[in-house]
């Protein structure tokens, strides 16, 4: 059996995530007002389009394989020093993999437009 790179990328992407949240919050940046919660944002954006990806442009199992990650990562965060299992951060978490598929499928969008459909990652990969 030979795992897709794109269900690679989500494993090391996942990895990184555990890791960041597993840093005390008193060793994290916060820049401004509501940092915490672009960044989860942000990073459940990038996860979405890697799942997206690894479920070759199924949005359905992408969103619900990243908000079930990003439950356990809020779980997790709960056995952290300096961090809390917060609700607002897992909708945050959910909200990024959903936007990740709108990025993944305007993506595709634009190169199909372009008529170059076999970009890889535009819509699905290996």
């Amino acid at each position: 059996m030979q795992i897709s790179r794109w269900w690679l990328f989500s494993i090391i992407y996942m990895g990184i995530i555990f890791g960041l949240s597993s840093i005390s919050s008193d060793n994290t940046p916060s820049f401004f007002p509501f940092f915490d919660k672009i960044a989860h944002l942000i990073e459940y954006t990038g996860l979405g389009w890697l799942l997206k990806n690894a479920f070759n442009g199924s949005f359905l199992p992408a969103i619900l394989t990243g908000s079930l990650y990003g439950l356990i990562d809020e779980l997790h965060q709960l056995f952290t020093p300096g961090r809390e299992c917060d609700y607002k951060d897992l909708l945050c978490d959910i909200a990024g993999c959903v936007l990740g598929q709108f990025i993944g499928l305007l993506a595709w969008w634009k190169l199909r437009k372009k008529g170059d459909t076999s970009h890889a990652g535009s819509q699905g990969g290996e």
